[in-house]
């Protein structure tokens, strides 16, 4: 099990790998922002995102404002589309 930290301009990103995911997880975020009203995700949104659809233990810890709720918000809709129950609007 490896375990990462990344701190960056008062961000920090903690993830422990348990299994990878062979589903193309990149491309359904893709398909997936246009729903939230989201046309791009922040750096560090888009690594928490992809690392706890990979599989790993993920824990975020960004500064004010920064969007964390979009990281936990839109998870369900991915779910979704990894699941193969496509929502349109």
């Amino acid at each position: 099990m490896s375990v990462r930290i990344c701190e960056a301009a008062g961000a920090k990103f903690v993830s422990r790998e348990r299994s990878a995911s062979t589903m193309d997880h990149k491309e359904a975020l893709k398909h997936t922002l246009p729903l939230c009203g989201i046309s791009q995700l922040k750096d560090k949104q888009e690594e928490a995102i992809l690392a706890f659809l990979g599989g790993k233990d993920t824990f975020v810890s960004l500064p004010v404002g920064y969007g964390k709720s979009v990281i936990f918000g839109i998870l369900p809709l991915l779910f979704d589309r990894i699941l193969g129950e496509h929502i349109s609007h």
